[in-house]
This record gives structure tokens, C-alpha cells and sequence, in this order.
């Protein structure tokens, strides 16, 4: 390096620190630590989509848990905060887009990385289009209460598919600040609107008619329980924004730990009121859910605020979980695990703008097709759930298994630091096991799916890394500090700036 200026008349020839960094990052192209720590929260609510799952998934549990629904829900948040604490032990040390895949590599190596690796990238694109196809189904009943009647064609609900698939790549494309800060807002005012709608409705007679009555067996523990993980799954994935976090170190693990604590309340609260006797009406089959009782035009009014957050909800995890599954892509492009143009960057966006795109138009694409096609969106929904609940819970299971090896490795286990790993990780499997394995019915056969998936995948990927070449050991790209940011960091002390 011929030494370069600091603007402080300064340069950094001859510096022994700066004589070990390169002169760019492996993961260069994002838009380097840029995020607040409220955005990079709102990236890890906006994947698991709370306001959504409040009045979804502890209606679908409370027919078998009844009055426990309320304690299901907080155990599972308990179990999964064990789960952010094996995550956190990467986090604070590492700064890796691939999130929990990068994770898994460094501490169970190549192998069992491109295992949670590919598996999350499951669970990822399944999470994304089954929130697409949510926003989709809220949005026409949006609609309908606003007095446009969609049913009358058969192409509204493949093309709000597309159209909103469209619309949060168009928001994820220009720029993760942009796309962020939109998710933020959106999910904020989502939680907002359900949680007064759910208050109101507590309070009066209103009553919510629910759907997806049909999908869940009544008498099912293993089920209901599975039901629940599935409600936190996408809490980690501020963990891919690492690299574009203005300090990952403290940010990153603080979203990831706070998410599952914040969504088990929620969850709890949304919980409490289904357990009240005649909070739920009807049960049916459709997607979106409705409010009943009362009079006048508030029922009417409180059901379309309803539809709207939920929409919005969904959206944000739509963008969320899509924003997820691309960072993961985009360092597996890196590796040369993947094509690389899937790990190139805008040059003014600074987003990996083409494997945006192509997973949005396929997440779309996707559920207008299986829509067009005459696919009754609840079957279609609850495929996708079961899907992306497995892709997750292998992934988390990998992690887990994974953060104890890689503290022994590098001489920080504690003590007794196998125990809460090794408890985690016996209680997930134990969850999906009697959710899924023990279930004869439709919980069970995605899970076929997904094994079918995961293998090929695998075995394409291998074949790929020894068609080209590429050598396991270089898996597990991670962000390094470079020449531009200790100049950057310099020269705010130079010039009287802190040490922030």
C-alpha cells in the first residue's frame, strides 16, 4: 500500500496494524455499517411477522391446549431464547451475512454448513412465499371490505401475488436503508393496529371467525406445540444484516436476543384473549379472518383495520424473510458455492440486486402459479408453513450443536457450556418428531418434501463444488475489517471526533 490519505494529512504507510488488513472486505458491495439498531430489530419482528401469527397460530392451538395456550406460547419462547443464546455466541464474535449458515461452518465445518446452509434457504424462500400468499389473501379481503368484490375474477389472486412479490423487491433492490426503514414502519404499525383491534375486541362482543379450522387435528400435543416453534421461526435473521449494521457486535446479538422475548409476550397476550369464552366464532377454511357480532359500522371498520395490519404484516415479512434468504444466497455466490452473478452487488444500491430479483419474481411466481393452477390457498399456506418450519428448526438445530464446538475451539466454553445446547437441541427434536413423524396427517407429508429437497440440493452443490474445484475449506465467508474502515474510524479521532 503506498499509503493512503486520512484527510488529516495523515496516511497509513508503515502501520503495523494496517499492514495485516485487506484492502477489501470478502462480503464488499454491501452497504457496510449503515443500519441503526432499530432497523436491524425490526428485520428480525418483520421475519417472524407477529401480527400475524397473533391471530393465527394461537387460534389453531387452543382447540387441544385450551386454557395452557397462553403457557405453550412462553415455554416455546423460552426454548427459543436458548436458541438466540447459541446464536449470540457467533454473533458477538463474528460478522457474517450468511447468518446461520457461515455460523454452522465455523463450528461443525463445510459439510454440516452446507446441511443448515441449503436447509435455511428452505425455510427462508417457504417463510417468504407463504407471506406473500398471506398478504395476498388479506389484501383481497381488504378489498372486499372497502366494497370491491375481487372473487368475481379468477386472475386477482394470482396477480396480487405478483404484484406484491413486485412491490417488496422493488423496496428491497434500493438500497437496505430504504427497504429497512420501510419494514419498521410498516411492521410497527401493524403491531399497533392488531393489537388495538384484538384489545377492542376483547372487550365487546366482537368475535373473530377463524379459518384453517380444517388443517389442524384436534387432540394433537405434538402438533399444537410444533405450532408454536413455528410462530418464532426468522428471529435470527438479523444475523444476515450483520455486515450492513453500524455495530454488529452489539446490535445484532441484541435484536436476536430481544425478538423471541417480545414475540412470546405478544403471542401470550393474543393467547389470553382466545381463551376467553366466545372470542372465537365460526371456524372455516379461508386464509383471512374475520370479525362478527356487534353492530353498526364498527364491526366493520375494526375487521378492515384488522386486514390491514395483518396485510402489512405479512408484507414486512415477506421483505424480511426474502431479504434473509438473498444475503445467504449472495455469500454462498461468494464461496463459488452458487453462480457468481447471484453474489454481485448494485453499484449505486449496494444490494445484491439480481439474486433480489430472481427470488422475488420466483417467491411470486410461485403462488400465482400454484393459485392459478386451483390450489386452495389454505392447503397451499399451510404446505409452505410446514416446509419453512422444517428448514428452520434443522438449521437452529445445527446452530445450536454448533456454538458449543466452536467455543471449545477457541478456548471460551464454559464450564458447563454443553448443557443448555445439548437441552435445546433434544427438545426441538423432540417437537418436530411428535408434530410431524407421529402425525398421520398433512403436517407430516411436507416434511417428506423437504427431506426430498434438502438431498437434492446437497447433492447438486457437491457436485458443483467438484465440477469447479472449489475446496470445502474455504466455506464460511465472513466480513474483515479493512483499510478504508480504520481510516474511516482515524479519522474521526483525528479530527476531535469520539471513539464511537
Amino acid at each position: 500500500m503506498d499509503g493512503a490519505d486520512t484527510g488529516s494529512g495523515r496516511t497509513l504507510e508503515g502501520d503495523p496494524v494496517a499492514a495485516r488488513l485487506r484492502p477489501s472486505s470478502p462480503v464488499g458491495g454491501l452497504s457496510r455499517r449503515t443500519l441503526a439498531f432499530p432497523q436491524v430489530l425490526a428485520q428480525s419482528v418483520a421475519a417472524v411477522a407477529p401480527s400475524a401469527v397473533m391471530v393465527t397460530l394461537p387460534l389453531l392451538a387452543h382447540p387441544t391446549a385450551g386454557s395452557l395456550t397462553p403457557v405453550v406460547f412462553l415455554a416455546v419462547a423460552a426454548l427459543m431464547v436458548a436458541v438466540a443464546g447459541c446464536v449470540n455466541s457467533f454473533a458477538t464474535r463474528m460478522v457474517a451475512p450468511g447468518g446461520l449458515y457461515s455460523y454452522t461452518v465455523k463450528g461443525l465445518g463445510p459439510r454440516a454448513g452446507l446441511v443448515a446452509g441449503l436447509s435455511l434457504v428452505i425455510g427462508y424462500a417457504g417463510a417468504a412465499a407463504a407471506s406473500v400468499l398471506g398478504a395476498t389473501e388479506f389484501l383481497l379481503a381488504l378489498l372486499d371490505d372497502l366494497g370491491i368484490d375481487p372473487s368475481g375474477s379468477g386472475a386477482a389472486r394470482p396477480l396480487a401475488s405478483l404484484a406484491l412479490a413486485a412491490a417488496a423487491g422493488a423496496v428491497m433492490v434500493r438500497g437496505v436503508r430504504l427497504s429497512a426503514g420501510a419494514v419498521l414502519v410498516v411492521e410497527a404499525l401493524a403491531i399497533s393496529t392488531v393489537v388495538v383491534v384484538l384489545g377492542v375486541a376483547g372487550w365487546t362482543d366482537l368475535r373473530i371467525d377463524a379459518g384453517l379450522g380444517s388443517s389442524v387435528p384436534d387432540g394433537h400435543w405434538g402438533l399444537v406445540l410444533l405450532l408454536a416453534l413455528v410462530a418464532f421461526v426468522g428471529f435470527e435473521s438479523a444475523t444476515t444484516l450483520s455486515s450492513e449494521t453500524r455495530r454488529p457486535f452489539s446490535a445484532v446479538p441484541r435484536a436476536v436476543r430481544w425478538t423471541p422475548v417480545v414475540a412470546g409476550l405478544l403471542f401470550a397476550g393474543a393467547a389470553l384473549l382466545v381463551t376467553r369464552d366466545g372470542f372465537v366464532g365460526t371456524r372455516g377454511s379461508g386464509l383471512a379472518w374475520d370479525l362478527s357480532g356487534g353492530g353498526g359500522a364498527g364491526p366493520r371498520l375494526a375487521e378492515a383495520l384488522l386486514h390491514l395490519g395483518v396485510l402489512g404484516s405479512w408484507f414486512a415479512c415477506a421483505c424480511g424473510s426474502t431479504t434473509a434468504l438473498t444475503r445467504t444466497l449472495f455469500t454462498m455466490a461468494r464461496e463459488g458455492v452458487l453462480p457468481a452473478p447471484l453474489g454481485r452487488t448494485h453499484r449505486r444500491w449496494r444490494t445484491p440486486a439480481l439474486t433480489l430479483v430472481l427470488a422475488s419474481a420466483l417467491v411470486g411466481g410461485s403462488v400465482a402459479a400454484t393459485t392459478a393452477l386451483g390450489a386452495a390457498p389454505d392447503d397451499v399456506f399451510v404446505w409452505l408453513l410446514s416446509l419453512s418450519a422444517q428448514g428452520y428448526v434443522v438449521a437452529y438445530a445445527f446452530c445450536v450443536v454448533a456454538a458449543p464446538v466452536f467455543l471449545h475451539r477457541i478456548g471460551e466454553l464454559p464450564r458447563a457450556g454443553w448443557l443448555v445446547p445439548a437441552l435445546t437441541a433434544t427438545v426441538m427434536a423432540g417437537i418436530v418428531v411428535a408434530g410431524t413423524a407421529l402425525d398421520p396427517g398433512r403436517f407430516s407429508r411436507p416434511a417428506v418434501v423437504y427431506l426430498a429437497l434438502l438431498a437434492t440440493a446437497l447433492v447438486l452443490t457437491l457436485l458443483r463444488l467438484r465440477a469447479r474445484g472449489v475446496r470445502l475449506a474455504t466455506l464460511g465467508l465472513y466480513d474483515e475489517t479493512t483499510e478504508a474502515d480504520l481510516l474511516t474510524r482515524r479519522r474521526t479521532v483525528w479530527r476531535g471526533g469520539g471513539r464511537g
